[in-house]
């Protein structure tokens, strides 16, 4: 059995030349392979059940209406009726256009819904199918 120079200068061995240390490292390899084998798997675990999830473009509300840009664009144009105390004026929407039914009193009641509808942010149209009474 040959001792190498390390052995001579510091009075210790190498891993080649004791079997202990040789062991131990053996041993540190495996480990850390082993756990890498076991990060690769948890790996491709979740990426497989991140495969099978599925998107939902847009959020369904508890009522069971779907929240669209429409949706949305509708709301607000109801909130700015309420606020301004439009009365006897329903709305809906469709593609950013707002189509008003109802009565209004004068012909100038139905110029300030009509503009007021026009002024919420994304409204396209306003389509006025409204009675006016006098």
């Amino acid at each position: 059995m040959r001792v190498s120079d390390t052995e001579t200068l510091t009075g210790t061995s190498t891993p080649s030349n004791n079997p202990a240390a040789l062991n131990n490292r053996n041993s540190t390899r495996m480990k850390n392979r082993l756990l890498t084998a076991a990060f690769a798997a948890a790996s491709l675990l979740t990426l497989a059940a991140c495969a099978d999830m599925k998107v939902t473009p847009v959020a369904v509300v508890p009522e069971g209406r779907v929240l669209t840009a429409d949706g949305q664009l509708l709301d607000a144009v109801r909130y700015e009726m309420n606020m301004a105390g439009v009365k006897g004026v329903t709305a809906t929407a469709s593609s950013g256009e707002i189509t008003l039914k109802g009565s209004v009193e004068t012909g100038q009641d139905l110029v300030k819904v009509a503009k007021l509808v026009q002024r919420v942010p994304g409204v396209r149209a306003v389509i006025p199918d409204i009675d006016v009474k006098r």
